[in-house]
């Protein structure tokens, strides 16, 4: 039986396993369960001192694109609805704004959760090791290398998921209109409808007239040219993989931005609006507390095990339409503040190589290697594993 000063917070901490995490701070005044306006603020969530997370230790640094990322692209429910993805923006005088909208193919349907596993753990990284300028064919490797860095069993069954979800997101088309700012700091736009890549399987020829020797994307131009001038922004797709649940993996490209520039300006605290992440996500909205608690402690518990948050507070207010809403303040843990100063070495590192070579960086550097193992002792958290994959990738 929980304590009639129990809130919902609480409840959420217990029901997610998170209580040896957590130590209540007394000092700070009680809060019922009919006073949810301020349930972000009447706990301080702390470390406990006995609670040190191993960070870094599936670790694989990459650069994404930070613009598209920041929308919906994939249905992540696992029910059979899938509800259609339509973002618009209006300014005071009813113009658009920002529209974002995604017609999947009639024929190969919605792109779900394995495609959604495709585009971030498997062909993000490829476009980042394949280096500057981003070529416009790019391997991806053979479906039974697919399936198992994606962690399937290699066979028939998975390689025919494997096609069929990488059809998803190629016949998937974009209506966008929205601007960015370019790597040279120049502000652009983009006011298409595209689809971002082809697939080319193995065996089928490549545009330069020989056969596939696995399986290609052929990005098409207008998504080609975006990554050419587009800003790039560092994802931990290692740390994304082992989370294992897509919406916590979403949660992590989502927020993961806006935490590097809370380090960046010396802040130790971000606050997102539920409604936003779940239009983003995208995630069904719930509006009732003990829902809402329920969905987003599952999405909070690995962050909050793994050290990247520190402690996770919410206040209960209204959206313009008068509906429930929450905003949700992340406390960066020292996994986050790690992976942040991590990739500013990282990325000193490339450019000091790229000069030294003349030419652009594919791939993972040995001095980037050694940046992740210093970083690591630094912490105190090598451990045996880590320094064998660390050597490993040495040799």
């Amino acid at each position: 039986m929980l304590p009639s000063n129990c809130n919902y917070y609480t409840i959420y901490t217990r029901a997610h396993g998170l209580s040896e995490f957590f130590s209540l701070d007394t000092t700070a005044p009680l809060c019922h369960e009919n006073d949810e306006t301020n349930i972000g603020k009447c706990f301080q969530k702390t470390p406990m001192s006995n609670h040190h997370p191993t960070l870094f230790e599936d670790s694989l640094p990459i650069k994404v694109e930070a613009v598209l990322a920041m929308y919906p692209l994939h249905s992540l429910t696992k029910s059979g609805k899938v509800d259609p993805i339509r973002i618009e923006r209006r300014n005071q005088d009813g113009q658009l704004d920002l529209l974002w909208q995604v017609s999947p193919s009639e024929g190969y349907g919605s792109p779900g959760i394995l495609s959604y596993q495709l585009d971030n753990l498997v062909i993000n990284r490829r476009i980042y090791e394949s280096g500057k300028p981003v070529p416009a064919v790019i391997k991806l490797g053979s479906l039974r290398e697919l399936c198992e860095e994606l962690g399937m069993e290699a066979s028939g069954q998975n390689a025919a998921l494997i096609k069929q979800a990488l059809a998803r997101n190629a016949s998937a088309t974009i209506t966008c209109k929205l601007t960015y700012r370019t790597h040279d700091g120049k502000e652009s736009e983009l006011e298409q409808v595209f689809s971002r890549y082809g697939v080319i399987f193995s065996g089928k020829k490549l545009p330069n007239g020989e056969k596939a020797d696995g399986v290609y994307v052929l990005l098409n131009s207008i998504y080609h040219h975006f990554l050419s001038e587009v800003m790039f922004r560092h994802l931990d797709v290692g740390y994304m993989k082992s989370l294992g649940q897509p919406s916590a993996q979403r949660w992590y490209e989502w927020v993961s931005y806006r935490m590097h520039g809370a380090i960046s300006q010396g802040n130790s605290q971000v606050t997102v609006r539920y409604s936003e992440f779940c239009e983003c996500a995208p995630l069904k909205r719930q509006f009732k507390d003990k829902s809402f608690y329920n969905q987003m402690g599952a999405i909070h518990k690995p962050h909050l095990k793994s050290g990247y948050l520190s402690k996770v507070g919410f206040t209960k207010i209204t959206d313009s339409q008068g509906a429930t809403d929450w905003l949700i303040h992340y406390n960066v843990g020292i996994r986050a503040r790690n992976e942040y100063h991590l990739s500013k070495r990282r990325e000193a590192a490339r450019n000091e190589e790229q000069v030294k070579i003349g030419t652009a960086v594919k791939g993972l550097l040995p001095g980037e290697i050694g940046a992740m193992s210093s970083a690591l002792e630094s912490d105190g958290v090598v451990n045996k594993n880590t320094r064998r994959k660390i050597k490993r990738a040495e040799k």
